[in-house]
């Protein structure tokens, strides 16, 4: 994946990066997943994710580091690359330049401070963030909630793997009590044709 750079306006490298090649009254379950190693795992619709898509971003402001491996953008961060959406007050990009090459070779993407990343599937929220893109892998930490539907699960890590779409959710330490991922699951309402009776049905 390679990216552009290019000085703009007053910011000098200012926009350095342009591209980077219900419940209705029946029921409400709240769950605890408790173990040392709590996890959930499901299916996101960024399986099979292309990293070779362009990547767009907008950002108030950018600064140099004094490094030639990274760039630091600022305020109300947005980065979209195909299906995924992502979100920060801060983002630090990492990237290389092979010899003879001018483009730099994007490895890594580091956001800190209301983190958010949307896909068609879900919405996670988290303090930190990093999109590994050679592992193809996206990790978020610090008060992890993630949002499918009308379920809610809260952690400490989750993982998104954009091969296979597996996301993986694991707890955090509560009061001592060992690792837990704490969740909130509405359950759709039910005819009593399908076998679920009214509410002020008695049995018989």
């Amino acid at each position: 994946m390679t990216a552009v750079f290019y000085k703009m306006g007053p910011l000098g490298w200012g926009a350095a990066f342009k591209r980077l090649s219900g419940l209705r009254g029946l029921a409400v379950l709240s769950a605890l997943l408790v173990g040392q190693t709590a996890l959930a795992q499901s299916i996101s619709a960024l399986k099979d994710h292309d990293i070779d898509q362009p990547i767009e971003w907008e950002a108030q402001r950018s600064e140099l580091l004094g490094r030639d491996d990274v760039a630091l953008f600022m305020g109300n961060v947005r980065v979209k690359q195909g299906a995924l959406e992502l979100h920060s007050d801060r983002l630090h990009v990492f990237y290389t330049i092979a010899q003879g090459q001018t483009d730099p070779n994007v490895e890594r993407l580091d956001v800190t401070g209301n983190v958010e990343i949307v896909s068609p599937s879900e919405r996670a929220l988290s303090q930190w963030a990093v999109y590994d893109i050679p592992k193809r892998i996206i990790t978020l930490g610090g008060g992890v909630v993630l949002t499918r539907g009308d379920t809610r699960l809260a952690g400490d890590r989750l993982e998104i793997d954009l091969v296979s779409g597996v996301t993986k959710l694991d707890g955090e330490d509560m009061d001592g009590e060992g690792a837990r991922v704490r969740g909130r699951f509405v359950l759709p309402e039910r005819s009593p044709e399908n076998g679920t009776p009214k509410t002020n049905d008695s049995p018989q």
